[in-house]
């Protein structure tokens, strides 16, 4: 008679993977658009990492609008002032710990506990600061109740989260706010040329506005437009494989295109960069 020893027969020899598998997101998305100086995305202050403090006031210095003096009339007396708006920033530490266990735990475990946690802690800090951006440029502070699988879930340092003013917001289609946007009210190529306009005409709309500026890329100016995928998807669909190669290739031909801002965009249109992400459909 054939012995058998079955799947869960206690003497059945059971042996663990040495290998792990991880649930993980790609490091920080945002440290390509952050640079020192005034024609990054997102600038990087550096005053306070060599002095005491905790607080950065900056400075916006606005365009002169005033008309010139001619002929011989004297220009002393006439000098426009110069108009700035201040901001601050405030500054704080944050830290995140993942227990490693303790020796004896570790000794009872193929898996390199303090490694592990080492990787989780990175991923989960990436993520952090990666959510920290969405919701300040989003300005949108209801992220807690939209995004449940989210990790940033308060303002930091008490920094304000500031929503967008009238100036500074389209919607697609039809749509005139949150509330009336329906499934029709897409990403295409159409609202995309809405969007490339805006920045350019804002000051003739209001000229008291603070106008969007583009980042300089080897001489060409560009915009970022950062979208999701599920609208990433609409446009592929609405332009069609044609119309979509046309997007792509004008990236993939510009000047610039090895810069930080156009590594790993979708295309180009009108100067503007696609670029998509999964964490703005959460915020």
């Amino acid at each position: 008679m054939q012995t058998v020893v079955g799947v869960n027969d206690p003497k059945a020899v059971r042996r663990w993977a040495t290998s792990l598998a991880t649930d993980t997101e790609k490091q920080s998305y945002w440290t390509k658009f952050i640079g020192k100086g005034e024609n990054n995305i997102i600038e990087r202050k550096v005053e306070l990492e060599d002095e005491a403090g905790d607080t950065i006031q900056f400075d916006l210095s606005m365009r002169l609008r005033g008309g010139m003096t001619l002929g011989d009339n004297r220009v002393e007396g006439s000098a426009e002032s110069l108009t700035f708006y201040t901001d601050e920033v405030k500054i704080d530490q944050a830290r995140k710990g993942a227990s490693a266990a303790g020796r004896m735990s570790r000794k009872r475990t193929l898996h390199n506990l303090r490694r592990i946690a080492r990787d989780r802690t990175s991923e989960y800090v990436a993520q952090w600061m990666d959510e920290g951006y969405f919701v300040y440029l989003s300005g949108d502070a209801g992220f807690q109740a939209i995004n449940q699988d989210g990790v940033f879930d308060k303002a930091f340092a008490g920094n304000p989260i500031k929503a967008p003013d009238a100036d500074h917001i389209l919607y697609a289609g039809s749509a005139t706010s949150k509330a009336t946007i329906t499934a029709t009210d897409k990403m295409n190529v159409a609202f995309l040329e809405r969007v490339a306009v805006k920045p350019t005409m804002m000051n003739a709309v209001n000229p008291n506005v603070v106008r969007m500026s583009p980042v300089n890329v080897e001489g060409g100016k560009r915009f970022v437009v950062l979208m999701s995928p599920f609208q990433a998807y609409d446009m592929r669909v609405e332009t069609g494989d044609l119309s979509w190669s046309k997007i792509s290739q004008a990236l993939a031909t510009s000047e610039g295109r090895n810069s930080p801002i156009c590594k790993g965009g979708l295309g180009m249109i009108n100067n503007m960069v696609l670029h998509e992400h999964e964490s703005v459909r959460r915020f």
